[in-house]
């Protein structure tokens, strides 16, 4: 079930980039419920995540994920791409890109890229931006959000200097608006490129 919601979130990432996207009733009628006298509490479902071990490398990409914060498991790991969901928020995931010649465009590969992109998205508000000190030297990152199914998603980007090819190290955060804030994002970034090494 978690390659639904990953599918849905490189498929919004996609469409935004190209266009800057129940169960069934079982036929039995309803029977009465028996009357309850106990409060009945409504938990929140998980769906199990398809954990891959790590360290991952990614050859396209260039780079290798030692470890991953606490909470993150990395969840795929394909051509173009390497992603990593939240367990707590399964919506929400961390992917990283290269901005290679061959490699699709999965990502504008600049914020004044992105802020073009979400000025094309109907509902597309810029955020907040800004630079960032990390392992791999100062990155610039920027922010949007914009309606998806009716819920505002909130998507940050940031743009590393890639550490073997000198282009451009991509990772972003596409989810819900609200899941996890700005600033705990940032420090997740933070902490993903201090445990990213070239790939050999």
């Amino acid at each position: 079930m978690h390659g639904r919601y990953r599918t849905a979130s490189l498929v919004l990432t996609l469409a935004l980039a190209a266009s800057l996207g129940l169960l069934p009733g079982c036929g039995r009628a309803p029977e009465e419920a028996p009357p309850v006298d106990e409060e009945i509490t409504t938990v929140e479902e998980e769906w199990p995540l398809d954990e891959l071990e790590l360290p991952q490398s990614n050859p396209e990409i260039g780079i290798t994920l030692k470890t991953a914060p606490s909470g993150l498991v990395v969840t795929y790991n394909g051509e173009h791409w390497l992603e990593l969901t939240d367990r707590t928020h399964p919506t929400l995931h961390y992917t990283f890109v290269a901005a290679i010649p061959d490699s699709p465009a999965i990502s504008p590969v600049s914020p004044e890229t992105f802020a073009e992109m979400v000025g094309r998205h109907p509902g597309g508000v810029l955020g907040p931006s800004g630079e960032l000190e990390t392992a791999v030297g100062s990155a610039r990152w920027a922010s949007a959000t914009y309606p998806q199914d009716g819920a505002p998603f909130e998507d940050v980007r940031l743009y590393a200097v890639h550490p073997t090819t000198g282009g451009t190290l991509i990772l972003f955060s596409v989810g819900p608006e609200g899941s996890v804030s700005l600033e705990d994002r940032l420090a997740i970034f933070r902490e993903l490129l201090a445990n990213i090494e070239p790939t050999a």
